[in-house]
């Protein structure tokens, strides 16, 4: 009889507890509802079966604007759906223990998926993004990893926190950012239908930058993207100044596409780029793209202000929507 009394008084006291924790957890959802709410970003987390991961980073990302960090991003809205793997941190951690893996904090949409980089790789990078933003959060807030989704990746407080935790985990590795850039997936939608060599482009000002994936694979993916770094705000003067010149002002024209094929090089001797229907190719280096690039483009706005074929302006004006 004692022992039924026990066994029944066992089973209220565990069901009180997960009634609390239900409790407790439902509490939080509605605290992180309403500062959502308060950035503008209308998301229902209290109710059961309410939302799928595609769903909440699609509402998320949406109230972020055209450009957002996508890896905070991510392990912000997976964080909201469960809890990180605490069991796959040495993953991540013996990535992390070593300099030449320092560009991985980037949290590029790139460096999380498999293409860039290896399947095991991409898994302990998400990882290791949840695993900052769950630091983020236990010692900044949830406000805090908010504003971090909104900001750049080369963001002067996003690499100081990024630097602490690396240290909290016990690495003694110095983060700068590799590649600051906003890239976005390429899903055939602008130029050449994605064929399986360009899974990216980096959107720009004047134009669009779709990477072959050879061209990075083939190379050090820091000295890859360092380089366009160096020749970027270069790029974006140069071509203004390209507008100017021939407009006699900065005029909106549609944007340019330019495609990568450094690896497979020119199909002609000494070429070294192209213009095409609104396409540029380059076959050299950035560095010895910036004049190559600057020239191609006036033949774009050559083709903007002559209209010289009806088929042209149509694809440009839908394009420039």
């Amino acid at each position: 009889m004692k022992t039924e009394k026990r066994i029944i008084a066992t089973g209220i006291f565990v069901g009180c507890l997960l009634l609390c924790a239900c409790g407790a957890k439902k509490t939080e959802a509605q605290k992180k509802e309403k500062i959502l709410a308060n950035s503008e970003i209308e998301i229902s987390l209290s109710k059961e079966n309410a939302f799928s991961f595609d769903e909440l980073f699609s509402s998320y990302t949406e109230a972020l604007g055209d450009e957002y960090d996508y890896g905070i991003a991510y392990a912000t809205v997976s964080n909201l759906i469960d809890e990180p793997n605490s069991e796959k941190e040495a993953d991540y951690k013996d990535l992390l223990m070593k300099e030449e893996n320092s560009y991985l904090l980037d949290f590029t949409l790139p460096l999380m998926e498999n293409l860039y980089v290896s399947k095991e790789t991409g898994a302990a990078n998400r990882e290791a993004a949840r695993a900052f933003c769950k630091y983020v959060e236990e010692n900044y807030g949830f406000e805090k990893l908010i504003e971090l989704s909104k900001s750049s990746v080369k963001d002067e407080e996003k690499v100081k926190l990024k630097n602490e935790w690396l240290k909290a985990i016990g690495s003694e590795v110095e983060y700068t950012p590799a590649a600051p850039f906003f890239f976005v997936r390429n899903e055939g939608k602008n130029g050449e239908e994605y064929n399986g060599n360009y899974p990216y482009f980096i959107p720009s000002k004047s134009y669009d930058l779709y990477i072959a994936l050879e061209d990075v694979t083939d190379k050090d993916y820091r000295e890859f993207f360092y380089a366009y770094t160096l020749t970027r705000d270069f790029w974006e003067d140069d071509l203004k100044n390209a507008r100017e010149v021939y407009f006699g002002e900065d005029k909106e024209v549609p944007k340019v596409n330019m495609y990568t094929y450094m690896k497979k090089g020119s199909p002609v001797a000494g070429l070294s780029g192209f213009y095409q229907k609104r396409n540029i190719y380059l076959f050299n280096t950035f560095e010895a793209a910036v004049e190559v690039f600057t020239h191609e483009y006036t033949h774009h706005l050559q083709q903007c202000d002559n209209w010289k074929t009806t088929l042209f302006k149509i694809e440009c004006e839908g394009y420039a929507d």
